[in-house]
């Protein structure tokens, strides 16, 4: 079983932390970028939950080239497929 879905099979959403770690990039990158990805996280007491379907859909355009992700440093953040 691949690392990232360890954490959040049966949940709908993952935390900064988790979405960092599918993405192979910092937790900081992630509360950086979300907004420019298009991610509308769910606050909870200064808590970011980012619902699963959109971390979906967001890969899938990635995949397809509907979408690109920064880069930081000259390294391309990796989104899961």
């Amino acid at each position: 079983m691949p690392r990232h879905q360890s954490k959040s099979i049966g949940r709908p959403h993952l935390t900064c932390e988790e979405l960092a770690e599918r993405w192979s990039c910092t937790p900081k990158t992630v509360r950086r970028n979300f907004r420019a990805w298009g991610l509308r996280p769910i606050n909870i007491t200064g808590m970011h939950l980012f619902p699963l379907a959109q971390v979906e859909t967001l890969e899938q355009q990635a995949i397809e080239g509907e979408v690109s992700f920064p880069t930081r440093g000259g390294r391309r953040i990796a989104a899961a497929a």
